[in-house]
This record gives C-alpha cells, sequence and structure tokens, in this order.
C-alpha cells in the first residue's frame, strides 16, 4: 500500500514571546513497504526540549522500521507466544534503544538528559499491519470506512494532574508506553492523525468527544492532495494559535493512496 503525509508544527505564540524555539517535531519516513510517521511535543519545562523532540522523532521512526516484525511473529503454529509478552518486551527494548541515543546526544552537547524530555505519538505500516504507540499527551485518530468520524485510538496520558504529563527520557517510559496492533484491512482504516495537546486545544471538543465537523473530510483529503492539504493544515495551525491556545502545535496526518501499482 501507499501511504501519503502531510505534516506541520508552528511555534505558539507564548514561546515566540519567550525566544523559544518550537518545541514540537513532525517526521515522516518511508522505505519500500514500510511507513511511519512521528510527532514529538517537548517539555515546557526542559530547556533543550526542542533537541530532545527532533532527536526523537527521527530516531523513533528508523528504529521502527527494524524492529517492526518482532510484534508480529509468524511461526505462531509451532511456537506458543504471549501478545502482552511481546508488547512488554517491545517496549523496554524501544526504551532502552532510545534513552541510550539521548544520552549519548545528551553527552555530546554537554546537556542534561532530563532538559531533553519529550512526549512520543507515532504509527508505523508494513504490509497489513501497524503500530501505534503513544507517551504523554497528544491524540492519536483513524479514519476508517466504517463510520464518518475518526476514532480516537490513544487518548493523552496525564497524571494526577491534567497539566502533568509523561516523557520518553523517564525510567518507567516502557510502563507509559501505550501501544497497539492492528490490521489496515480488517479494520477498513483510510487514515491516521496525530496531533500535540496544543491543536486538540482547537480541534477537540471535550464536550461531544469529537473533533471539529471538517476534520474527517480533512483527513481523507490527504490520501490524493498532501501538498495541498498541508497547506491547508497550515492555515488551520495558524487559526487555532489566533483562537485557542498560546502553546506550540502540530498536525500529522497520514493517509492510505491505493495500492503501490495503482
Amino acid at each position: 500500500m501507499k501511504w501519503n503525509f502531510s505534516k506541520c508544527a508552528k511555534a505558539g505564540s507564548r514561546h515566540i514571546e519567550a525566544g523559544i524555539p518550537c518545541q514540537d517535531m513532525v517526521y515522516a519516513f518511508k522505505r519500500g513497504n514500510f511507513h511511519a510517521a512521528a510527532l514529538s511535543d517537548g517539555a515546557g519545562s526542559a530547556k533543550f526540549a526542542h533537541i530532545g523532540a527532533n532527536e526523537t522523532v527521527h530516531f523513533i521512526c528508523k528504529w521502527l522500521e527494524h524492529n517492526f516484525d518482532s510484534l508480529f511473529p509468524h511461526d505462531t503454529a509451532e511456537t506458543f507466544y504471549d501478545p502482552e509478552v511481546i508488547k512488554k518486551n517491545f517496549a523496554i527494548k524501544m526504551k532502552t534503544d532510545l534513552q541510550q541515543y539521548l544520552q549519548k546526544t545528551a553527552a555530546d552537547r554537554n546537556i542534561p538528559l532530563e532538559e531533553m524530555a519529550c512526549t512520543l505519538l507515532f504509527v508505523a505500516v508494513k504490509d497489513d499491519n501497524y503500530i501505534a504507540g503513544h507517551v504523554g499527551d497528544g491524540f492519536i485518530a483513524a479514519l476508517t470506512g466504517n463510520s464518518p468520524l475518526p476514532e480516537v485510538i490513544s487518548y493523552p496520558h496525564n497524571g494526577i494532574f491534567s497539566n502533568i504529563t509523561f516523557f520518553v527520557t523517564e525510567e518507567d517510559m516502557d510502563i507509559q508506553l501505550e501501544l497497539k496492533t492492528g490490521s489496515i484491512s480488517g479494520e477498513n482504516i483510510k487514515s491516521f492523525a496525530l496531533m500535540s495537546d496544543g491543536t486538540a486545544d482547537g480541534a477537540w471538543n471535550p464536550a461531544k468527544n469529537s473533533f471539529f465537523s471538517s476534520f474527517p473530510e480533512f483527513m481523507e483529503y490527504v490520501s490524493s492532495h498532501p501538498k495541498l492539504a498541508e497547506q491547508e493544515m497550515r492555515r488551520l495551525l495558524d487559526k487555532i494559535s489566533e483562537v485557542s491556545t498560546s502553546d506550540d502545535c502540530s498536525l500529522l496526518i497520514m493517509a492510505c493512496a491505493g495500492k503501490e501499482n495503482e
């Protein structure tokens, strides 16, 4: 299957006024039949969160390419396996490899690891299988052919207070990592959307438990017109920044564009 991407990140007015770089980062990667999208929101209290977020999205997409198959064992007839154990081991390896990479990056730049704190949202697809993962706040949604409305497949993950979230630099990242696996054809998935909490301030209506009314069409538009959709995405984030939030905003949509030979 072919997948198209539209992505955008925009600095919020609070960061612009303070002279702080945009701490939201988005990245899309594809090679052969593997496609991945990742979004990271740097911790506002971390001085070098923009570096952590940028390094994290690039690292995780490449990491997923090499580790994707471990979540989908092929020899299930002869080998007993527990899906939850496989997910647990996958999460531990992701945490170990990512944090070792970030620790080296921090050491090379002579900065504390905790100053690179950031969240992580990702979706990866290979053939008919997908993985969605989430640490911290933000939303991951999927649009399917079974419903006119996007379904949230991963909600924000906050602590005991709504303004407390979780970061990939923390010791228990593997425990906080929410993982979902599934089948594109089995769930009739047409597109995925990843958004930071800043974007959600304008795109998500908690009272109605839904996104803004034209969001489904927006998600679908990426499948055929990714560049035009990205231009509209920039205008959308500009509007959200003006009306709904002073925080950084980011949005990444990954949409199925048909079979490779079409």
